[in-house]
């Protein structure tokens, strides 16, 4: 494998971030697309973090094993409480954030403390 190192004809420009070139930019605006789109998955991370109170440090799939034993855990007290819980709209949910997470590291049943 070939490593880049640049030479002393030229240098990278300093920036005020430091030595770091700008990502290039195409005339689709792809980049900047995709720091929007990431911006908006943070904000919804967040809110998820805040909705099923997990730690700030977790990452997207702790938060997302957080929000599925959630469910997991208010479908079993709907239950518990005699009213059956068979909503296919459920189900579907939670197939939907099951097929975005790893499917070796996700659980079929709520994970234990």
């Amino acid at each position: 494998m070939k490593r880049f190192a640049p030479s002393a004809s030229a240098p990278l420009s300093a920036t005020p971030k430091g030595p770091h070139r700008s990502p290039p930019k195409s005339k689709s605006g792809r980049v900047r697309k995709c720091s929007k789109e990431k911006r908006e998955q943070g904000k919804v991370l967040e809110k998820l973090r805040g909705m099923v109170g997990s730690d700030d440090h977790s990452n997207q799939l702790e938060v997302m094993q957080n929000v599925l034993d959630y469910i997991y855990f208010l479908k079993a007290q709907l239950e518990s409480d005699g009213q059956p819980m068979e909503s296919p709209d459920l189900q579907n949910l939670i197939r939907s954030f099951a097929s975005s997470l790893s499917p070796k590291s996700l659980s079929p049943e709520p994970s234990s403390p």
